[in-house]
């Protein structure tokens, strides 16, 4: 027995909607962060606009299947996780935002951001991702690190991004390459 064709078509679309709507699920949260995030430094343009590229690279990603919905999660929570450090940190080291101590401020928004390349890199180890999961999960804990350290300029950004390339080559090179397929 054939399947009519627009039955066939009826049940992709139904499938693709089904996809969309899974992909869609943390664009909320994500968006509340860099809200939260920029409400908090007082940067809303940088906070907001790294808020839209992180939520389009998480939906791209779990949009592409479960390889990519693992990878987005883990960029997740790396990037949350330095963001949420470095706030914590300005939080109890005021100064950081005086200016006095931002030199000290951008190191260690760096040296977390070091520790999170080697995180991310030994966690998608084991998964052996395809290139493009590699990087689009890069990309998400960049950005969602970002959300945190742009309160502390672009010197602090630009540590941060280095520092978890560091650390991402570091692991890489210590434990071996992924291998994408």
């Amino acid at each position: 027995m054939e399947v009519p064709e627009q039955l066939r078509q009826r049940a992709r679309r139904g499938y693709e909607r089904g996809r969309l709507t899974m992909a869609l699920r943390p664009v909320a949260p994500v968006m509340l962060a860099a809200a939260a995030l920029s409400w908090w430094s007082g940067q809303a343009d940088a906070c907001l606009c790294l808020g839209v590229v992180v939520a389009g690279a998480v939906t791209a990603l779990r949009f592409a299947g479960r390889g990519g919905t693992e990878a987005a999660r883990d960029g997740l929570r790396v990037g949350g996780a330095v963001a949420l450090t470095v706030v914590a940190t300005l939080a109890l080291v005021p100064a950081c935002d005086l200016g006095a101590l931002t030199r000290w401020c951008g190191l260690g928004c760096g040296v977390v951001g070091l520790g999170a390349g080697v995180w991310l890199a030994r966690r998608l180890r084991t998964r052996r991702p395809s290139r493009g999961t590699l990087l689009g999960a890069a990309v998400v804990a960049a950005g969602a690190a970002a959300m945190g350290c742009v309160g502390l300029g672009t010197g602090a950004l630009l540590g941060l991004a280095g520092a978890a390339a560091a650390g991402c080559a570091a692991a890489t090179a210590w434990w071996g390459s992924p291998q994408p397929r």
